[in-house]
């Protein structure tokens, strides 16, 4: 055999010993395209892998392909995809992370509560806020006030012309009060339901009313009844405050 064929042999030997990208830095092309034949089942090479498959060796990122492995084609597809997929997950997580937020905020409420004269004279407002907390609201302002009669009026002006009106609103002008403003999920409905009916009589034991009312007039707490009046209570005492 001559020189050259002994040469072209050992070449070749060389060659078929030699992993991909081994010795060169770059990748033979023909031969790249006999082995993306056999490996057509495993790899889909498309056209961004032929391309990868044919950088120099120096343009791997040390995250993508350690430098003592091959840059094996099926190990390269297999982290592509491991990153599409986390990808997709982390934007999924965001979605729903957004949505919940979302779904948080609008079941999250604010209402206003008042505590009437009789209860902040025989001490009771510190009994009360703390059922409050107890039941898991939350107290975002409160101010111990004693109330005008503009105030009074336009809080209790839906009952304006009935024959309780004036009685109403002469019994908050007779001595301090605290008004607060509550935040919670529900927090409306749940109000309602811890300070119990409007006649203490019949308000349930465990409830505001029920523990400390003294009569339907005296009954010790006011609570907003639904969105709308929550609205344009708070807008009385907390005018910067949003619903």
């Amino acid at each position: 055999m001559s020189r050259v064929g002994r040469s072209r042999q050992g070449q070749d030997t060389h060659s078929q010993r030699q992993g991909p990208g081994e010795g060169g830095g770059r990748f033979d092309v023909a031969r790249d395209r006999k082995r993306g034949a056999r490996n057509k089942g495993a790899v889909d090479a498309g056209g961004e892998e032929v391309l990868l498959l044919r950088r120099p060796r120096g343009a791997w990122h040390g995250a993508d392909v350690c430098e003592e492995r091959w840059h094996d084609p099926v190990l390269l597809f297999e982290q592509m995809r491991a990153k599409h997929e986390f990808g997709q997950e982390i934007a999924q997580g965001q979605v729903d992370g957004t949505r919940a937020k979302i779904e948080g905020q609008e079941m999250n409420e604010r209402t206003f509560v008042m505590i009437k004269p009789d209860a902040v004279t025989r001490n009771l407002t510190e009994e009360i806020v703390n059922r409050i907390k107890r039941a898991g609201l939350r107290v975002v302002s409160m101010r111990w006030i004693t109330m005008d009669r503009a105030s009074a009026e336009r809080l209790y002006s839906v009952h304006r012309g009935k024959e309780f009106f004036e009685r109403l609103v002469e019994y908050v002008l007779s001595g301090p009060v605290v008004v607060i403003l509550v935040e919670g999920e529900r927090a409306i409905s749940r109000m309602r339901e811890l300070i119990g009916a409007t006649d203490p009589a019949n308000a349930a034991k465990g409830t505001i009313r029920g523990d400390f009312g003294l009569s339907l007039t005296q009954n010790t707490i006011h609570a907003s009844d639904s969105a709308e009046s929550a609205e344009h209570e708070m807008q009385i005492f907390f005018p910067k405050a949003k619903g």
